[in-house]
C-alpha cells in the first residue's frame, strides 16, 4: 500500500508556500475532495469522506493555510514503469529507448545525450595589445549545438565581435569573460586577462618662447619637448589659440540667486555685475574669493566672455573655474546652448573640504553667438530664513474615480487648487492607476481632464503608470505615454528627466530651504530600471529623495518581495533616501526602518515607508488623500488624510486605528547655507587654425614650427598637440608671449609712410604709364584699393617666407 499526500494551500504574495507572515491570504471554500485514477477508480481521504463538507481553506474565520489530504494507493493500482536514467555515466550522443509489451507490442523513441560543455575559443590572448584589436570568440560544441554565447570586458556586457583600441581602453589590466550555452543547456565559461599600453603621449611641455616671455623679436621659432610612454615617433602640430581670465576686458561677472537650478532664463532679473574690486579677487589663484551665499534661493555666478572674431564653429574652449563651496555640497558648471536655449550642464563636483576646480569644455557652434560664450556656476543647497509650513498632497488608485465618480477626481484637484495658497501647497505625488482599464478612452479622458486643473493652475505634479494603467500583464505602457508621457511635462522647470517617456522620471522640488528629488518609477521594475533610479540618486546626493512606486508594502505592513529588492538595491545604498510612497492595496501602512551608513552599528537615518490607497471604499474612495505638511522648525513631517468630497478628515477612524492615518515623521529638516566662493575663473580658446607641423619626432625630442608675420606689441597664444599612428592624441596647455616693439610705435610708423593725397595720384598715374613686359608682354598694374596694406602688411617677417613645416627636411629632428 503506498500513501500520497496532495495539499491545497492559500498563498500569499510572498509565496504560495508561506505559512508563517501576516501578509493576506485569499480564501478557498472547498468539498468533495476526491482523486480520480485513469481507469475511473475514485478514492478519498478518510478524513474527508463527507461529501457535502465545505472546507475553508485562507485567513478568514476557522480557516487553515493549508489542509493536506491523504490518498492511500493499492498496488494493483500502480500500471506504469519507470526507470532512473543517469546520462552522465554513458556517451555523448544519440540513444535508442525501447519499451515493449508482450501484449501490445513495442515502441522506440532516439534521444541525444549531451552532458559536456561547450568548448570556447577566444580571438584574444592574455598579452600585452597596443592599437587597434578586436575581442570576439568561437562557440564549438560537438553534440546539440550551439545555444548563446556572451562576453563582458571588465564585468560590462559587450556585444561581440567587439572593436576596441589601446587609445578606447584605460592602461593597465582588463578581463574579457565569455559565457556559452549548448543546446542542451550546459555552460561554459573562458575567462581572458590582457594587459593595454598606455598609449597617450605625454602633454607637450615648452620650451621657447617661455610662457609670458615678453620683447621676442623675428619669427619666433615655437618649440615643444614631446615625449611617448612607447617611443612611438610622433607628429606634432602647432595651433593659434586664445586665453582670458577674469579681470581681462573680454570677461564680464555677475552675481545673483534664482529659484531654480540652473535658471531657467538665459539672464534672470536681478543680476548684479561684479565691481572692480570684487573681479581683482577672481583675477588670480590666491585663495582671495568672491563669495556668494544664499538663504532660500539658489545662487550662481556668470561669466560673459567675449571672444575673438576668428573663432570658428569648430573651435574648442575650455573653461576652468577655480574657488570652493561647503563640504558636502554639489557644484555645478552650465554652459548656454543657443540652439537649444537652455543651461546645459557641462561638470559638476560634490565639494571638498577646501578649495577644487570644475574644467569642462565645449564647441564654439553650440555655444557662441555674437562672440560671446556664457558660462554658470551654481551651488545647490539653499537655507531657510524664516520658520513656516508647506504642504505636499499625494494622490494614488485613482481609477474608480476615473471609470465611475470622475466628479470625485474632479473634486480633489479643484480642492488642491484652491487650496494652493492658503495650505502652501508645493507639489502633489500620483502613485499610479490613474485609470482602471487601459483600453477605455473615456476613462484617460477623465484623468486628463481632472489632472489639468493642477496644469492650468502652475501647481507642479508627478505621475506613474500602476498595473491598471498599462494593462495588468501586458505592461502596454502605450495608453499612458500618450496621455501622460514625457511630453506633458517638458519643458517645466521642476521636471528632471524622464525615463522611457515618462514610465520613470524625477522632480527637482525645492521648498523653504529643503531640497527634494521626487524619484519615481511606474509598474515594470526590473534590473534596467534600478541601475537607472541607482544613477539619478547619485547625482544628487545633497537632496533629499522621496521614491515613489505603485506597489512597495504590502497590508501587512511589510515590504512586497519586489520592494525588499528594491530596498537592498536602491533604498539601504542610498544614504540620501528618507522616504518611499506607494498604493495598489487598499490600506494605510507605515514601516520604519533604521539605517547604519558609515557602519559604525548606530543608525544614521530612518526610511519611512508609507502605503495609502483607499480604493476599496465606498465610491473608490471617497476622495480622500494623503496630506503631508512640513514643520522645518521642528524637523517634522505631519501626516493626515482628508476628503474634499466629504469634507471629512482621516479615512480610519482615529480613535480606532490610531496612528493609521494621522501621525508624524521625524526628518532633518535643518536647512544648510549655500554657497559659491570663486577664486579664479579662466577660458582657453583652442582653434583649428595651423601655425606648423613636425612630422615623426622622437619621444624626448624638441619639435619646433616657426610663426611668422607677427605685430609689433601684439601678445600671441598658442598650443600644441602629439599624436602618434595608433591614434593616441594628446593636446598641450595654451602659452603666450609678447612681441618687442609697442602699438603705438606701429601706428606713428604707419602714419609716417601714408602719402599725401597729391603724391599718391602721382604715384598712380606713374604706374599706369609704366608698361614693363612680363606675361604676355604686359605687367599687371594694381589700382589704389589693391595697394592699400593687409592686416599683415605690418607684421614682421624677417625671412619674407610663408608660414608652413620647417622640419621637412630633418624629419628625424637632428
Amino acid at each position: 500500500m503506498n500513501q500520497n499526500t496532495i495539499s491545497i494551500r492559500s498563498g500569499t504574495k510572498v509565496s504560495p508556500f508561506d505559512d508563517n507572515s501576516e501578509e493576506n491570504r485569499d480564501d478557498f471554500y472547498v468539498k468533495n475532495i476526491r482523486l480520480v485514477m485513469s481507469d475511473g477508480t475514485m478514492i478519498q481521504d478518510e478524513a474527508y469522506m463527507n461529501p457535502e463538507q465545505e472546507l475553508t481553506i485562507g485567513d478568514g474565520g476557522g480557516a487553515a493555510p493549508v489542509i493536506d489530504f491523504n490518498f492511500t494507493l493499492s498496488e494493483d493500482l500502480f500500471s506504469s514503469l519507470a526507470y532512473q536514467w543517469d546520462t552522465r555515466k554513458t556517451r555523448d550522443g544519440l540513444h535508442t529507448i525501447q519499451v515493449r509489451d508482450p501484449k501490445k507490442g513495442s515502441m522506440e523513441k532516439t534521444v541525444l545525450v549531451d552532458n559536456t560543455a561547450p568548448t570556447i575559443l577566444p580571438t584574444i590572448e592574455t598579452k600585452e595589445y597596443k592599437g587597434k584589436f578586436t575581442i570576439d570568440a568561437q562557440l564549438v560544441d560537438k553534440t546539440s549545438g550551439m545555444e548563446e554565447l556572451t562576453a563582458t570586458l571588465d564585468g560590462e556586457t559587450i556585444e561581440l565581435p567587439y572593436e576596441t583600441s589601446s587609445v578606447e581602453l584605460e592602461a593597465g589590466e582588463h578581463v574579457a569573460v565569455f559565457t556559452g550555452y549548448d543546446v542542451a543547456g550546459n555552460k561554459a565559461e573562458e575567462k581572458v586577462p590582457f594587459t593595454v599600453v598606455e598609449e597617450q603621449p605625454e602633454k607637450p611641455e615648452v620650451i621657447s618662447p617661455e610662457n609670458g616671455e615678453g620683447n621676442v623679436t623675428g619669427n619666433p621659432k615655437l618649440k615643444v619637448l614631446v615625449e611617448d610612454p612607447t617611443n612611438d615617433k610622433l607628429d606634432v602640430d602647432f595651433y593659434k589659440g586664445y586665453q582670458y581670465s577674469a579681470g581681462d576686458k573680454n570677461i564680464s561677472v555677475h552675481a545673483n540667486t534664482v529659484d531654480t537650478e540652473p535658471p531657467g532664463v538665459f539672464e534672470p532679473e536681478g543680476e548684479k555685475a561684479f565691481t572692480e574690486k570684487e573681479i581683482q579677487l577672481i583675477s588670480e589663484v590666491d585663495q582671495q574669493y568672491m563669495t556668494t551665499d544664499s538663504t532660500t534661493q539658489f545662487p550662481y555666478h556668470r561669466f560673459d566672455i567675449e571672444v575673438e572674431e576668428a573663432v570658428q564653429d569648430g573651435d574648442r574652449i575650455a573653461l576652468n573655474w577655480k574657488g570652493k563651496s561647503l563640504e558636502g555640497r554639489k557644484v555645478s558648471m552650465y554652459a548656454w546652448n543657443h540652439n537649444q536655449e537652455n543651461w546645459y550642464p557641462i561638470v559638476q563636483q560634490i565639494a571638498p573640504e577646501g578649495d577644487f576646480t570644475l574644467e569642462g569644455s565645449v564647441t564654439a557652434k553650440d555655444y557662441v553667438k555674437d562672440q560671446k560664450v556664457t558660462v554658470l556656476v551654481q551651488d545647490e543647497i539653499p537655507e531657510n530664513r524664516n520658520q513656516y509650513d508647506y504642504t505636499f498632497v499625494w494622490m494614488s488608485d485613482t481609477q474608480y474615480y476615473s471609470e465611475s465618480y470622475p466628479y470625485i477626481y474632479q473634486k480633489q484637484t479643484e480642492w488642491i487648487k484652491d487650496q494652493q495658497e492658503e495650505m502652501k501647497i508645493k507639489y502633489v505625488f500620483h502613485t499610479g492607476d490613474l485609470v482602471d482599464e487601459a483600453d477605455k478612452v473615456y476613462q484617460w479622458n477623465n484623468a486628463d481632464a481632472s489632472m489639468k486643473v493642477l496644469d492650468d493652475a502652475g501647481i507642479r505634479y508627478g505621475v506613474l503608470a500602476g498595473n491598471h494603467d498599462v494593462d495588468n500583464k501586458t505592461g502596454d505602457y502605450t495608453a499612458f505615454s500618450k496621455y501622460f508621457g514625457e511630453s506633458r511635462f517638458n519643458g517645466r522647470d521642476y521636471y528632471g528627466e524622464s525615463y522611457q517617456d515618462n514610465r520613470g522620471h524625477y522632480d527637482l522640488i525645492s521648498e523653504n530651504g529643503n531640497d527634494y528629488l521626487m524619484l519615481y518609477m511606474g509598474w515594470g521594475i526590473e534590473q534596467e530600471e534600478i541601475d537607472w533610479m541607482n544613477a539619478v540618486l547619485a547625482q544628487y546626493p545633497d537632496r533629499m529623495a522621496i521614491l515613489s512606486f505603485h506597489e512597495y508594502l504590502l497590508v501587512s505592513g511589510n515590504r512586497s518581495p519586489l520592494a525588499d529588492e528594491i530596498y537592498e538595491k536602491v533604498v539601504v545604498p542610498n544614504k540620501n533616501v528618507v522616504a518611499t510612497l506607494s498604493g495598489h492595496y487598499h490600506d494605510s501602512e507605515l514601516l520604519v526602518n533604521e539605517i547604519d551608513d558609515d557602519g559604525d552599528g548606530r543608525a544614521d537615518r530612518n526610511v519611512y515607508q508609507i502605503l495609502a490607497d483607499y480604493q476599496g471604499g465606498p465610491e473608490g474612495g471617497q476622495g480622500y488623500l494623503r496630506l503631508l505638511h512640513v514643520d522645518v522648525a521642528n524637523n517634522r513631517i505631519y501626516m493626515n488624510t482628508y476628503s474634499p468630497y466629504l469634507d471629512d478628515y482621516n479615512f480610519y477612524d482615529n480613535e480606532q486605528y490610531p496612528g493609521k492615518d494621522e501621525f508624524t515623521i521625524d526628518l532633518n529638516l535643518e536647512p544648510q547655507v549655500k554657497r559659491v566662493a570663486t577664486d579664479y575663473f579662466e577660458v582657453n580658446v583652442y582653434t583649428e587654425e595651423k601655425i606648423g607641423s613636425d612630422r615623426g619626432v622622437r619621444s624626448g625630442a624638441i619639435a619646433e614650427a616657426k610663426w611668422k608675420k607677427l605685430a609689433k606689441g601684439e601678445t600671441y597664444y598658442w598650443y600644441a598637440t602629439a599624436s602618434d599612428q595608433f591614434g593616441g592624441k594628446t593636446t598641450s596647455d595654451i602659452w603666450h608671449f609678447t612681441m618687442k616693439g609697442s602699438k603705438n610705435e606701429r601706428v606713428e610708423k604707419e602714419k609716417d609712410k601714408e602719402p599725401t593725397q597729391k603724391e599718391d595720384l602721382k604715384k598712380e598715374d606713374k604706374e599706369v604709364k609704366e608698361d614693363k613686359k612680363g606675361e604676355n608682354g604686359i605687367k599687371k598694374v594694381q589700382t589704389k584699393d589693391e595697394q592699400k596694406p593687409k592686416p599683415n602688411d605690418e607684421l614682421v617677417d624677417e625671412e619674407n617666407s610663408s608660414s608652413e613645416q620647417v622640419n621637412e627636411e630633418d624629419p628625424e629632428n637632428k
